[in-house]
């Protein structure tokens, strides 16, 4: 029968990573799940507002987020898998140095980008009359956006390799690993340190941002819909165009005149009115027509830049949401092992929430 003490240290390590790849299966089918529909969903809307739709502002910063977002999905993701599946025996530090950095571009890009859609939205919609952004102004902006993810994320290729790690087999024995986590040599702790406060400061000046500028965008659309519905019924209110005509009346009921030629000359006044009452009656008909039209096409267009505001507050909610947990985790991770007292479920959490930045 064999035992541990018969078995190599390889063999045992190969044995003790099988393990904890069993154990971060919840963890791949996650990632798993998320690649899959992460690359379909954001093809697809690559394809919808670059091909199909008018370009716009808000085509180029969707098509943006979509961007960022299938680079993680496409290429960060299946090596996260390979990280769970060799937890001890990732030995490729390039590979590694490649998907830390890709991650940070990828999610630094959006939250940039994620930044100029607020503002965007804030100028559009609470200052409207002053000069909005163009085409070419938010093609640059998520061009700095990209700018300024390498620039936060090149960091990443000095800190995180193949780290050696020690395990601590059931009968004693010491095995050395490798895993893909930010280097734990004292010459960088400083470093890293400085590192992850720089991303604490940026996430809530970015979060503090967002906030501002929705609950203003908010405000104003509260104010909007609050006014429209107050004026609404006064603008649809019909004009009385009908006082020649009783002043016709009037003025024959009180004038007692009797003979045919007052008579005929009170029946030419009362077609006359009558049809000026008729062509009165038409054009405000037709000129309610027209403006209750521009009201409702106005109406309308302002409901679709709300829903489109709608939509890019919730994305920002989810991307701040998912975003803390890593944050958190990581500056526990900077003082304190963490990983190394957790096991079971414990750590399958753990895994998750340092991945929770992908979805």
């Amino acid at each position: 029968m064999t035992t541990e003490a018969n078995i190599s240290d390889s063999d045992l390590l190969e044995q003790i990573n099988s393990e904890v790849a069993s154990l971060m299966t919840p963890v791949i089918v996650y990632l798993g799940v998320l690649m899959f529909f992460g690359v379909l969903g954001n093809i697809f809307v690559c394809y919808y507002y670059g091909q199909q739709t008018r370009r716009s502002s808000h085509a180029v910063f969707i098509c943006t987020i979509a961007l960022f977002d299938l680079v993680s999905c496409a290429v960060s993701m299946p090596i996260e898998i390979v990280d769970m599946k060799f937890y001890y025996t990732f030995t490729n530090g390039h590979l590694c140095k490649f998907l830390r950095f890709v991650n940070h571009v990828a999610a630094i890009g959006s939250a940039f980008t994620l930044i100029a859609i607020s503002v965007d939205r804030f100028r559009r919609i609470c200052r409207p009359l002053k000069k909005q952004l163009n085409l070419l102004k938010c093609k640059l902006l998520c061009a700095l956006s990209f700018l300024l993810g390498l620039i936060y994320s090149w960091p990443a290729l000095v800190f995180y390799k193949s780290v050696e790690v020690e395990l601590n087999a059931q009968n004693g024995r010491i095995l050395k690993g490798y895993d893909c986590s930010i280097t734990n040599e004292s010459n960088y702790r400083d470093y890293i340190w400085g590192f992850n406060f720089v991303y604490l400061i940026t996430f809530m000046f970015g979060t503090g941002t967002l906030v501002v500028m929705y609950s203003l965008v908010g405000r104003s659309i509260y104010q909007h819909k609050r006014k429209l519905i107050l004026s609404r019924p006064l603008s649809r209110r019909p004009k009385p165009v009908h006082a020649d005509l009783d002043s016709t009346k009037i003025d024959k009921e009180s004038s007692g005149i009797d003979n045919d030629e007052q008579g005929r000359a009170s029946c030419a006044r009362k077609a006359n009115a009558m049809q000026l009452f008729a062509k009165c009656s038409k054009a405000e008909k037709k000129k309610a027509t027209d403006i209750n039209g521009d009201h409702h096409n106005k109406d309308k267009l302002n409901n679709k830049s709300i829903k489109y505001t709608m939509i890019m507050l919730v994305v920002a909610s989810i991307f701040v949401i998912s975003f803390l947990p890593y944050l958190v985790l990581v500056k526990i991770y900077t003082f304190e092992d963490l990983r190394d007292s957790l096991w079971g479920s414990s750590l399958v959490g753990y895994e998750i929430g340092l991945r929770s930045y992908s979805a």
